[in-house]
């Protein structure tokens, strides 16, 4: 049997905050042995391996520790069985590691507009492995297209409080967030930290690209060089990977609500089958072409057609919005369905129109069929607004060539506020806040 004594040098700063140190734990596993120090809170952890084999491991008496304002040590003894003159102690290379994941928090894709502040894009949660570490920098991916026209400017929030910025780098996805001061991370214990970032505008003479996705992530690429530990002092590392799944940038954005029907009674006659409203966002107007429906049948067959949709200016549904029919209808003829999924686009007279809705005004929408009788008391008509749940490939293209993928066909007016049908400025309903979940309502006799 020997006894040895451990020496082991620490940072200052934990020496000075922590100055009764004393062991937690000791565990082994073959010559691998880690020893936990604390004093107080938060816990420490060295971990050392032997030369030799030994069968027998105790510490006698308690740690002793110095500082001396410059300099911190801790030493113990320990007693080891079957260690032979010629083996020794030495310390493992274990970097300090922080381990870097995508936390719950982090929001769905979702529409943001131009010239948006602080838009929250990803929430990372950080662990310190091994021991406490101080974070310097984060490094970070930054999504596609030419990152730098999309947004200029990103920060990086702990809480309430700022702690970093970042910014683009022309025609480059990668990035990186040095952090001032640097961000204490206790073993044992997550950190969650916010990116958001500051939208460019989108218009004639602004960088920004409408339909872009903005994505801000770890870069599992760039990991050496993040910080130090705090117990060995040596450099930190930083590993992981995330892929939040970022924001769509349009110029603006519509936002689509249920609205209640006249009457629920089914009856023979030209019925309202669903009504919704459509409002512009605050940052600028949208043009609508195209809305579709699902409607079910239920109970003895019942003969539904000739399917239209009417827009309004008013909730009361009798001022029809000019730039349609005169009633309002989007299509100069009614459509009849072939399945239970109908799309309803604005044209006339063999042109293709659109309903404009200017900045922070609400236009209110019937779809509108046929029922032919006789209704039973079992029957029922379901109706459903239909979203889009897949996104499209290309996201932006002309109406035409959207109004054939897509349920629900929408403008953000990127740089003209009239629009036009073959400007690649035209989209789908997929992330449009109020189409998910999909809108439902029924007639029931």
């Amino acid at each position: 049997m020997k006894q040895i004594w451990f020496v082991i040098p620490l940072c200052s700063a934990i020496l000075s905050a922590n100055a009764a140190i004393r062991i937690d734990s000791i565990q082994r596993t073959n010559n691998d042995v880690v020893i936990s120090l604390s004093g107080g809170n938060p816990r420490y952890w060295y971990d050392f391996e032997m030369t030799r084999d030994f069968t027998g491991w105790s510490t006698i008496g308690s740690a002793l520790s110095d500082y001396n304002g410059d300099v911190g040590l801790v030493a113990f003894l320990v007693s080891v069985d079957r260690v032979n003159d010629f083996g020794f102690i030495r310390a493992k290379e274990t970097l300090p590691t922080v381990n870097i994941s995508l936390d719950s928090a982090t929001p769905a894709k979702r529409i943001v507009a131009g010239s948006s502040i602080n838009v929250p894009v990803t929430v990372l949660q950080l662990d310190a492995v091994h021991e406490p570490t101080i974070l310097e920098k984060l490094p970070l991916r930054i999504g596609e297209n030419d990152p730098s026209r999309n947004f200029y400017k990103g920060t990086i929030w702990d809480g309430s409080v700022k702690i970093g910025e970042f910014y683009p780098i022309p025609n480059e996805t990668n990035t990186t967030c040095y952090l001032n001061p640097g961000l204490f991370l206790p073993s044992g214990a997550s950190k969650r930290l916010t990116v958001k970032i500051d939208t460019s505008g989108i218009g004639i003479s602004d960088p920004g690209i409408p339909g872009s996705l903005i994505k801000v992530d770890f870069n599992e690429a760039d990991t050496n060089n993040c910080g130090f530990g705090l117990v060995s002092g040596l450099v930190a590392k930083a590993q992981g990977a995330t892929e939040a799944q970022g924001v769509i940038l349009q110029k603006s954005y519509p936002v689509v609500r249920w609205y209640w029907l006249p009457s629920n009674s089914l009856m023979s006659g030209r019925r309202d089958l669903i009504c919704f409203s459509v409002t512009a966002s605050t940052y600028g107007p949208i043009g609508l072409s195209k809305v579709s429906v699902e409607v079910v049948t239920v109970g003895y067959p019942l003969q539904v057609d000739a399917f239209n949709c009417y827009a309004y200016y008013d909730s009361a549904f009798s001022m029809p919005v000019t730039g349609l029919q005169p009633d309002g209808a989007f299509s100069d003829v009614d459509i009849s369905p072939t399945s239970e999924r109908i799309g309803i686009v604005a044209r006339g007279t063999g042109e293709r129109r659109m309903v404009t809705i200017p900045t922070g005004e609400t236009r209110y929408f019937a779809v509108r069929a046929n029922i032919n009788g006789p209704v039973y008391a079992a029957n029922s008509v379901l109706t459903k607004l239909l979203s889009d749940k897949v996104e499209q490939s290309p996201r932006m293209d002309t109406a035409a060539q959207m109004e054939t993928r897509a349920n629900f066909v929408w403008t953000p007016l990127s740089f003209s506020a009239f629009g036009s049908p073959t400007n690649s400025d035209w989209t789908d309903g997929f992330c449009v806040e109020g189409l998910v979940p999909e809108i439902h309502d029924g007639l029931y006799r």
